[in-house]
């Protein structure tokens, strides 16, 4: 074969390369924004959790709840905490005994289409005054 016969072949060689190593560079950027994403996702989402199940915490103790919830079952909390656009809790309680109660609060983040992104569950323990 002579040099111009092979300059064809190595340069379509080249540039298949070249254009496996782009696409594989732009995958892997892909990649790392996404797990990107899905890490603040979860953030936001868990500090919106931990936020709730503190702000109950302040709540709870200091109002001196007096309930007749029956130990051992769940009731629903309806939080007026505000909360950035995207983020929603759901809030439950629990009464462990006359003094203590668990709260249970599980962060959502979602996204524009309305699917859950990530989801964050969290609980704390709040000992009441008699």
């Amino acid at each position: 074969m002579s040099r111009r016969g092979v300059a064809l072949p190595v340069a379509l060689l080249a540039l298949v390369v070249a254009a496996a190593l782009a696409t594989a560079a732009l995958a892997a950027g892909r990649l790392r924004y996404l797990t990107g994403h899905r890490r603040l996702a979860l953030a936001e989402a868990s500090a919106a959790a931990s936020g709730t199940v503190e702000w109950w915490r302040g709540e709870l103790s200091r109002a001196g709840w007096t309930d007749t919830l029956a130990i051992g079952r769940p009731s629903a909390l309806s939080s007026s905490l505000p909360l950035p656009g995207r983020l929603r809790t759901r809030d439950t309680v629990v009464r462990l005994g006359p003094n203590l109660l668990l709260v249970r609060s599980t962060g959502e983040r979602i996204d524009a289409d309305g699917s859950i992104l990530a989801r964050e569950e969290l609980e704390g323990i709040i000992r009441i005054a008699p």
